[in-house]
């Protein structure tokens, strides 16, 4: 139940807190330079347990199944606050003066609450599997759908949004 708070980052996962980095105008919030590189690297992670989450379904280990979902609940959830706390903040005040690209900045995090209510409700749907098996049938089919959309927009935001992080000098 609990799961959020007992999870941990790795060490070598974690952001540089040094004040040798700027912050955004107007804001202590701190540029990271490392940020998009972990980000980067969760989308890996999530998509590496998508995988073993097929798998582990595809042969019927319905114990491995309920894992693999906690893990991907519990690094949606990580890197869903890291990119509100750390991205989305630092982007919206560094452009605040640029509409364009503040509404950009705006429509992808609004755009990632609808697709996180979704997985999260996904997540919590199938979180019985093993107990029910009328889920069964269903349960390839809405991964695909939850998982297309999901992956999509991590593709988006690896194009479009990471490139606008950068330094607030720059």
């Amino acid at each position: 139940m609990f799961r959020f708070f007992k999870k941990q980052r790795p060490q070598s996962a974690k952001i540089d807190e040094s004040p040798q980095y700027g912050t955004a105008p107007g804001t202590e919030i701190r540029y990271h330079p490392e940020l998009i590189k972990q980000l980067k690297a969760d989308h890996q992670t999530l998509f590496g347990l998508h995988a073993d989450l097929e798998r582990a379904f595809e042969q019927n280990a319905l114990d491995v199944v309920r894992e693999k979902l906690g893990a991907l609940q519990d690094m949606l959830n990580d890197h869903l606050l890291n990119e509100n706390v750390r991205l989305y903040a630092y982007l919206e005040a560094c452009f605040a003066h640029d509409s364009t690209q503040h509404e950009l900045i705006r429509g992808f995090r609004q755009e990632m609450n609808g697709i996180a209510k979704n997985a999260r409700g996904f997540l919590k749907k199938y979180a019985e599997l093993a107990e029910k098996p009328e889920l069964h049938a269903h349960f390839m089919p809405e991964l695909n759908a939850t998982w297309g959309v999901f992956a999509d927009r991590l593709r988006r935001e690896e194009q479009n949004l990471y490139p606008l992080y950068r330094p607030p000098s720059s």
